[in-house]
């Protein structure tokens, strides 16, 4: 069942209860009206009867005028009034007044009260032993009350038929916007991160649809930015390529050249005996092979380069520091090692020098500084890098650069944070980047 079902027949059921209690509540209130009236109006033919019957020994014919007051109950509303012989008969009966609405039986059964009749004995000497027997109807009443009933109950009825229907209209609007929050997602879950909602509705799925569509903008931007990545580091493989072979080209190709004319050389030589000037040739070609060596191992430097942690973390930023300090000696750069290298992973060590080095380079290349501190203190549950410098400049002028970008992905992946902010008491800037030890300890567990 959907949520605006559900809603509504929530409503529904207890809207059904109060009609049902309300159709009770109303007939008990006639049974016991009808009751009332009934009783009092048995109780006033009675009083007539007995009145009537006090006159009856001055009467000369007693039975007509017994008769005469039957007659006189004709048309009355709740009385039926009867004149019974010795035996039981009825000698005369008089006739209800005929009911103006016509009543369903089995509402006349439900409501009409079960009142005894009430058999008054005449004692009059010249009687004959008759009595009057009165009869408490509910038709009558049982009308007027059934008018009463019907309008309660289908006022009530229409009451909860527009609740019912205010209900299922409201359900449907406020939850209006939750359709399109659904058709937004079962978008972005089919790669669709263009999607977007409208803002519409309650506060709060109006903020929903708020929190939507900027988690459909981030994505949308880690999209665009993985596709920069892409063509970024497809470009660097092609240039990576294009320089391996160029230098395969202008480096390795003449060395073999040499060693192949070299050789040819040697083979001339001893053809003609000079074996006196082979090992000049010999040397030559050794020569030759080192420098290739050279040439061969500084390629596979650039293809692998030695990371940060073969020489350890504190080691690996020393060095790093002496060569800017060697190529900028106008910038003092002030050092602070306060870590336990144990309690760092390999992962969290690469990713820490790392973000120095870039760091590093940003500040000098952008800033201009005269200072540049480098701090790495590790705590009880986290390791935190600051690089500060007093530059004029932002040391990260395109924040959309490759390197910027690396060293976020780098922290993320650490399920680090990082922040750029600008320095209150110099125009520099500090990049603080914090790395909990925990998730440092998982990504090197994953690792080995």
């Amino acid at each position: 069942m959907s949520l605006r079902s559900r809603l509504i027949v929530s409503v529904a059921i207890p809207l059904a209860f109060s009609l049902v209690f309300g159709c009770v509540l109303v007939g008990w209130h006639a049974t016991r009206s009808v009751r009332a009236e009934l009783a009092a109006a048995l109780e006033v033919g009675r009083q007539s009867v007995h009145n009537a019957i006090e006159e009856l020994p001055s009467s000369g014919s007693p039975e007509q005028d017994l008769r005469r007051l039957i007659r006189t109950f004709d048309g009355n509303r709740h009385v039926r009034a009867a004149l019974l012989d010795p035996n039981g008969a009825v000698v005369a009966e008089s006739r209800l007044l005929s009911p103006v609405i016509a009543v369903p039986l089995w509402f006349r059964d439900l409501i009409g009260p079960d009142i005894p009749p009430s058999d008054i004995t005449v004692a009059a000497r010249r009687a004959g032993g008759l009595a009057i027997r009165l009869r408490a109807d509910p038709t009558n009443e049982a009308g007027e009350v059934w008018g009463e009933f019907h309008d309660a109950v289908l006022a009530l009825a229409v009451f909860c038929l527009l609740a019912l229907a205010f209900t299922a209209w409201t359900v449907r609007r406020l939850l209006h916007p939750i359709v399109g929050l659904l058709s937004g997602l079962s978008r972005i879950g089919s790669g669709d991160y263009g999607a977007r909602v409208i803002e519409e509705g309650p506060a709060e799925l109006a903020m929903l649809a708020s929190g939507f569509n900027r988690m459909a903008a981030r994505l949308t931007a880690i999209e665009a930015q993985n596709l920069r990545l892409h063509a970024q580091l497809a470009t660097l493989q092609e240039e990576e390529r294009a320089d391996l072979a160029r230098d395969l080209h202008d480096e390795i190709g003449p060395s073999l050249f040499a060693l192949s004319v070299t050789a040819a050389t040697i083979g001339e030589l001893a053809k003609v005996g000079r074996n006196s000037d082979i090992p000049e040739q010999v040397r030559a070609i050794r020569d030759v092979i080192a420098g290739t060596q050279r040439h061969i191992k500084d390629i596979l430097g650039r293809l692998r380069p030695v990371s940060a942690i073969e020489l350890g973390l504190r080691p690996a930023v020393q060095n790093l520091i002496a060569f800017w300090r060697t190529h900028c000696p106008a910038i003092a750069f002030v050092v602070e090692l306060s870590i336990d290298e144990t309690k760092i992973g390999d992962a969290a060590k690469e990713t820490i020098y790392r973000v120095v080095q870039e760091a590093l380079s940003n500040a000098v290349r952008h800033a201009r500084p005269s200072r540049i501190e480098v701090a790495i203190t590790g705590g009880a549950d986290a390791v935190v890098v600051a690089v500060s410098d007093n530059g004029a400049g932002s040391p990260v002028a395109d924040r959309t650069g490759f390197g910027l970008i690396g060293m976020r992905e780098r922290v993320a992946a650490l399920a680090g944070t990082i922040s750029i902010e600008g320095l209150k008491a110099s125009s520099g800037w500090r990049v603080v980047v914090r790395l909990p030890l925990p998730a440092a300890v998982r990504i090197r567990e994953a690792a080995a």
